[in-house]
C-alpha cells in the first residue's frame, strides 16, 4: 500500500508546476498577494504549486503595475506574448519561470 501512495505522490509531483504569484499594487485591501518587490526583474518571492496549471505568466501594465501568477486555461507556448490594450503578458512552462518582465516581448 505504501508503494502505491509513493507512486501516486511521484506522479503528482512530476506533473505539478510552481509559479511566482504576486501583485505590485495593493488593488484590494489586505490582498495576500501584494508584494512591492513584484515589479522587480528577477523576482523570487511567493510561489504557488499545483498539478492543474498549464503555464506561469507575468503581466506588465501601462500604469507600471506588475502581476504574476499561474494559468490553467488555454495552453500557451513557452515564451508566448500577448499584447493587450494597456498591458503585455508573457507565459512560460517551467517551474518559477515567471520571474522576468517579458523583455523578450516586442513592444512599441
Amino acid at each position: 500500500m505504501k508503494y502505491i501512495f509513493l507512486a501516486l505522490l511521484l506522479v503528482q509531483t512530476a506533473w505539478s508546476l510552481s509559479c511566482f504569484v504576486c501583485v505590485s499594487k495593493p488593488s484590494i485591501p489586505n490582498n495576500p498577494d501584494y508584494d512591492p518587490n513584484c515589479e522587480l526583474d528577477g523576482y523570487t518571492g511567493a510561489t504557488i504549486e499545483s498539478n492543474s496549471y498549464y503555464s506561469c505568466w507575468t503581466a506588465i501594465y501601462d500604469t507600471g503595475e506588475v502581476n504574476r501568477g499561474h494559468w490553467s486555461g488555454d495552453n500557451y507556448v513557452d515564451g508566448e506574448c500577448i499584447m493587450g490594450t494597456g498591458y503585455v503578458s508573457c507565459y512560460c512552462t517551467t517551474d518559477n519561470c515567471n520571474s522576468n518582465l517579458c523583455q523578450h516581448c516586442e513592444t512599441d
